[in-house]
């Protein structure tokens, strides 16, 4: 679950990959932050626990974070965290017209 969190917090912009792992690290002295514990046991895995719990106990804690799904799905790792915010960058500095051109300098 702490993984989970570190995604949502990862979304909502609250900190960098690398800053959630150094807080974690801080302050609650694991050896690893909650990202890095993801990319060593497995996003997929992670995913697949967590989608477990919440089908059997339907308790919203479990629900897996969306951007967790998005990057199982797309088979990335947590390296791809500076690739996905780049990319969102990117995506951001092109008008509607020039992506549905596709008219894009770059490749996902």
């Amino acid at each position: 679950m702490i993984i989970n969190e570190a995604f949502y917090a990862f979304t909502q912009k609250i900190a960098k990959k690398e800053d959630i792992d150094i807080a974690m690290k801080l302050g609650t002295n694991y050896p690893k932050g909650p990202l890095e514990w993801g990319e060593r046991i497995g996003l997929d895995e992670v995913y697949s626990v967590l989608q477990g719990l919440y089908n059997n106990l339907q308790e919203e804690r479990y629900r897996p974070a969306p951007l967790l799904r998005k990057f199982v799905i797309s088979g990335w790792n947590v390296e791809a965290f500076a690739r996905y915010e780049n990319y969102k960058q990117q995506i951001k500095s092109y008008n509607l017209s020039q992506i549905e051109n596709k008219e894009l300098p770059f490749t996902t």
